[in-house]
């Protein structure tokens, strides 16, 4: 069963999440999915035959999905870092 990334179930890994993403490493991770999608992308353009084609664009879809998995933790972290701000307030 897949974990919905919004449940309140715990901000200190939403905070841990966006903490990692916005690091160094974080963000060059980001960058070698970002790649790698315009890899597949162009791959599938160049590809022989439909099926290896579809088959590229598959991959590029998947990593697509992962990159807004992780944008969505980040704006979730993000939120909690700015109710946590109010509150301080």
């Amino acid at each position: 069963m897949a974990t919905n990334i919004n449940e309140p179930r715990d901000d200190k890994f939403k905070v841990q999440w966006l903490k990692f993403w916005d690091s160094e490493m974080g963000k060059v991770a980001i960058q070698d999915l970002r790649d790698l999608t315009t890899q597949l992308a162009e791959n599938a353009l160049k590809a022989p035959t439909t099926e290896q084609a579809m088959y590229y664009v598959g991959r590029a879809a998947g990593v697509e999905y992962a990159l807004d998995y992780i944008m969505t933790g980040i704006e979730a972290g993000k939120q909690v870092e700015r109710e946590a701000k109010k509150k301080v307030e």
